[in-house]
């Protein structure tokens, strides 16, 4: 579902981190 490529965008839209 999430490629690594678009994890960086979603761990910042998820803010988790």
């Amino acid at each position: 579902m999430i490629m690594r490529q678009q994890i960086p965008q979603v761990r910042k839209i998820l803010s988790i981190g």
